[in-house]
């Protein structure tokens, strides 16, 4: 998306200023958008509970998810023809 953007730009000096422009903005989104995920556990520090769990329950669903997803590349996509 950058490199198409780019090619309307004619000046050196513009599309430098247009990538780093671009970089910055990533970067803050980023930074903001981590913030905000993870003021729920700083708001919860003194329940420990709730981070174990929490904790325990994306590993969970972090396995289920790439079990699935390997088993929709390898058989319902055809990776390994059966």
């Amino acid at each position: 998306m950058v490199l198409l953007a780019l090619t309307t730009v004619t000046s050196t000096i513009a599309a430098l200023s247009f990538i780093l422009i671009f970089g910055a903005g990533t970067i803050l989104g980023m930074l903001l958008f981590t913030t905000v995920l993870g003021l729920p556990f700083v708001w919860f520090v003194s329940g420990r509970t709730f981070q174990t769990f929490a904790a325990r329950a994306a590993a969970v669903l972090s396995v289920v998810y790439g079990i699935y997803y390997m088993y929709e590349i390898t058989f319902v996509d055809g990776l390994f023809q059966i």
